[in-house]
C-alpha cells in the first residue's frame, strides 16, 4: 500500500510543479511518468509477470484499465527514508493538516 501512497503523492506533486515549470522540468517530469506507465504496460504484457507459470499469458489479468481515478488518500510520510523528502513538498498536506 506505501507504493499507492507514494505514487498519489508523486501525481499530486506533478499537478503543482506543473504549474510554474520550466520548459525541462516539464520535459523530466512527463519523462518518468511515462517511464512508470511504459514499465506497468510491460508487465502486464511480459510472459513473467502475467502468469503463475511465467511461460505464458493465460489470462492472469482479466478486465480492468488504466486509470487516473483515485482511493482515498493518506497526507503522512510513508517513513522510507528514501521518499520523506517528498512529503515536505506535499502540495496537499499542509491544506489537509489546518
Amino acid at each position: 500500500m506505501e507504493h499507492y501512497w507514494e505514487l498519489i503523492l508523486f501525481l499530486r506533486l506533478q499537478k503543482e510543479v506543473l504549474i510554474t515549470a520550466s520548459p525541462e522540468v516539464r520535459d523530466y517530469i512527463n519523462g518518468l511518468t511515462a517511464y512508470y506507465s511504459g514499465s506497468l504496460i510491460w508487465v502486464r504484457d511480459n510472459k513473467r509477470y502475467c502468469s503463475v507459470s511465467g511461460l505464458s499469458c493465460d489470462n492472469l489479468f482479466e478486465g480492468g484499465l488504466f486509470t487516473d481515478i483515485l482511493l482515498l488518500e493518506s497526507f503522512e510520510s510513508s517513513r522510507l527514508p528514501s521518499f520523506e523528502w517528498w512529503w515536505e513538498y506535499d502540495p496537499a498536506r499542509t491544506t489537509h493538516m489546518n
